[in-house]
């Protein structure tokens, strides 16, 4: 098995790839099409990102040096550096500059990156305080069930009557999506801190249950709050319980001695093994010479490759890792893959490799 840190965007792919925003203006100024650099000249720069891909646009060069399915180490570092951690707000900076050198032959870098990093300060400052914070975005964070009844009453100053119709026409929907959007029970708020500590964590739960106990509340009943919560507990430990049913009996279809054939969940080691693999002529095949009920994994010897530098067996890019200081799970901090030749055994989740059903 070979460990291997890659320092370029694609593993067996060398691209240009430039290293801050004044080569990234030079690359771009080469291979930028003239039609689109005469719209990118008269776009409005809060526009911008719309005229290349994924955001609208077809252009991929600048998503590519910084998606993070393709990566460009410099360039995302270049900016990190700077304290513009976002790709999409990375783009755009990088498409204003590109914009100020095709109108004045020049650009300010300080002056284009100064309103990104205020932003993303204000956005990490808002992290940090988000569970405790009574504000988030310029709207008031209930702290408790009984306080989300007073902000609800306070937006909604209809009668009780009209409250009430209101959630019957089905306002269980679309302000329940308000709800989880605007009191941070999806990024996390002190309000979905509150619910967590009551047992509740999916978003979708913690609407329901202020929606249905504000109809209840309106009504003068009781608004059953325990039996909410273990309705939610209850229902998520089915799920919970249905899905490794699931999936122990797919893992159980993996027999020790069986021939697999692997997926690619990682990508290709080069262009030409992409290629073979989208024509049906790149078949890589193991053998399962070892299982782990408890993991769902698979050990694996790989028998055949259709590249002799043989497969992606792992790659980090997609994990994340628990940190114990910040309590949060984040990206880690260098890109590692490991690649594995034939003849050469590898631990896999199941769902990497296919069986002959």
């Amino acid at each position: 098995m070979l460990s291997v840190l890659l320092p370029l965007a694609n593993y067996g792919q060398k691209k240009a790839a430039p290293k801050n925003l004044k080569t990234a203006v030079k690359l771009l100024s080469k291979d930028c099409p003239n039609d689109l650099q005469e719209k990118i000249k008269i776009t409005n720069n809060d526009s911008l990102i719309y005229l290349i891909r994924p955001w609208g646009g077809h252009y991929n060069k600048i998503s590519n040096w910084t998606n993070d399915s393709v990566p460009s180490p410099k360039i995302v570092k270049y900016f990190d550096n700077k304290g513009i951690n976002i790709p999409k707000e990375q783009e755009i900076a990088i498409l204003i500059a590109f914009k100020s050198y095709l109108l004045n032959g020049k650009f300010d870098e300080k002056a284009i990156l100064l309103p990104f990093q205020i932003k993303e300060k204000k956005r990490k400052a808002e992290e940090l305080i988000k569970y405790t914070a009574d504000t988030l975005n310029s709207v008031y964070i209930p702290k408790n069930l009984e306080d989300s009844f007073l902000e609800i009453n306070k937006i909604w100053k209809d009668s009780t009557s009209i409250k009430l119709e209101k959630l019957k026409k089905g306002m269980h929907f679309g302000f329940g999506m308000w709800l989880r959007n605007n009191w941070g029970l999806w990024g996390g708020s002190r309000l979905s801190n509150y619910f967590n500590g009551l047992g509740i964590y999916h978003a979708d739960d913690m609407s329901g249950t202020i929606l249905t106990s504000y109809e209840r509340y309106l009504r003068k009943e009781d608004i059953k709050l325990e039996e909410q919560v273990e309705f939610s507990k209850k229902y998520w430990k089915e799920v919970k319980e249905k899905n490794e049913a699931f999936e122990k009996e797919k893992f159980e279809k993996y027999k020790i001695g069986e021939i697999v054939f692997f997926k690619y969940p990682n990508g290709y080691i080069s262009n030409e093994q992409e290629i073979k693999y989208d024509e049906d002529i790149c078949i890589a095949k193991g053998q399962i010479i070892e299982k782990n009920e408890k993991y769902y994994s698979i050990k694996i010897q790989l028998l055949e490759s259709c590249d002799k530098k043989g497969i992606i067996a792992y790659d980090n890019i997609n994990s994340l890792i628990y940190n114990k200081k910040t309590q949060e799970y984040e990206k880690p901090k260098k890109r590692k893959i490991e690649i594995m030749k034939i003849g050469k055994v590898f631990w896999f989740n199941y769902s990497n490799w296919q069986i002959n059903e």
